[in-house]
């Protein structure tokens, strides 16, 4: 399976409108939304991330009912959260969507940010790994990391979401437990996304998935004009002729991306660029999105 999604919020502006952007999303085409875990800006780049609460988000995005495939977390930091806490509200999540979690987790890249929790920079690793082994077994009904005296409640049948971790170190994967199915990026080259999912995949000994995030900038004005990349507010983004988004998510497939998580810093409504995207998503694709399932509905 693969998919096409969404790092929330669009445009950068996380405070505006998130439920016609959630429905203008699936309208252009798009079939899974990712959320950010930046509980603190850093000064010097003014990134909010998500903006708001990514769990809480998340919440909100099931809640509209929308077909959306997948909903996931690109990343979530184990270092800003208590893991039993953190378990329960995934197993929510989990629950409330029908099943469509995906779990990305990544050790923190904003140094002040990490200094304010109280990260220690030498067990970044180590959280990430405990938070991998312990959370897939609370959500699967184990009393991991727990004392006997306590006990982690989760809703009846709930199934374990996929755990994929932001690094490309063969090392972690080697010692990452089989809960953790996949690995995620920020944009690559194919040849080196080929090329560090083989090795990561040797190193855990089994095939892993592939996530990326592709910061976009679609050119509508010069549908040909050659990739390039450009600076933005957040992150430089890969400025390229709308016309040729096809061809760079084939070459993408091909090198073993499943998952791409968009990053659109530029657009507004009535979202050329988002449907420029969605348009050569669905091109490539040939076909009609599959039906997913419904999300529980509160009462």
């Amino acid at each position: 399976m693969s998919t096409l999604g969404v790092s929330l919020p669009l445009a950068d502006q996380p405070w505006t409108a998130m439920a016609a952007r959630l429905d203008a999303i699936v309208e252009a085409g798009f079939d899974a939304v990712w959320v950010r875990d930046v509980p603190l800006a850093d000064a010097t780049t003014g990134d909010t991330g998500s903006g708001h609460d990514p769990i809480a988000l998340l919440g909100v995005a099931i809640g509209r009912g929308l077909p959306i495939r997948e909903y996931g977390t690109a990343v979530l930091c184990p270092g800003f959260h208590k893991l039993p806490t953190l378990g329960r509200q995934l197993a929510s999540l989990q629950h409330f969507s029908g099943g469509r979690l995906v779990v990305g987790l990544g050790g923190g890249m904003r140094e002040p940010v990490n200094r304010a929790y109280g990260i220690d920079p030498e067990r970044r690793r180590e959280s990430v790994l405990d938070a991998a082994r312990v959370l897939p077994a609370l959500l699967a009904g184990e009393n991991a990391g727990l004392a006997d005296d306590v006990v982690f409640y989760r809703p009846p049948a709930l199934t374990a979401p996929p755990v994929m971790l932001a690094s490309a170190d063969p090392a972690l994967f080697a010692t990452a437990g089989p809960a953790v199915t996949g690995w995620l990026t920020m944009t690559k080259s194919p040849e080196k996304v080929r090329e560090t999912g083989s090795r990561l995949s040797e190193a855990a000994g089994r095939p892993l998935d592939c996530a990326m995030q592709l910061s976009l900038l679609p050119d509508l004005d010069d549908q040909h004009s050659a990739p390039r990349f450009q600076p933005t507010d957040t992150v430089p983004a890969l400025a390229i002729g709308a016309a040729l988004l096809p061809g760079l998510f084939r070459g993408y497939l091909d090198a073993g991306v499943g998952r791409f998580i968009v990053h659109l810093p530029v657009d507004q409504p009535p979202w050329p660029r988002l449907r420029a995207i969605g348009r050569a998503w669905l091109e490539v694709r040939g076909v009609d999105r599959p039906a997913v399932p419904s999300p529980m509905v509160l009462s």
